[in-house]
């Protein structure tokens, strides 16, 4: 996967989707999570960065992350 230039950190990082926090393995072999939306679900997948990467608050750098699927393109 490909972290989306539109997300507020590790834009354009690519990742790997891993078991995560309460994931949830769907038939296709991915983990994900769905969050309550104020509309809709929002579904979440924990990815392991393929490098490290500082938050937009400069806090990290992190390995590791849980990123909306509207954020993620195939790699």
């Amino acid at each position: 996967m490909r972290i989306s230039e539109r997300f507020t950190w590790a834009r354009g990082v690519l990742a790997t989707v891993t078991p995560g926090a309460n994931a949830t393995r769907s038939p296709f072999g991915s983990y994900f999570r769905d969050l309550r939306g104020a509309k809709l679900p929002i579904r979440c997948y924990w990815l392991e960065l393929d490098e490290p990467q500082m938050d937009a608050e400069g806090d990290g750098p992190y390995v590791a992350a849980e990123i909306a699927e509207d954020y993620l393109e195939p790699a």
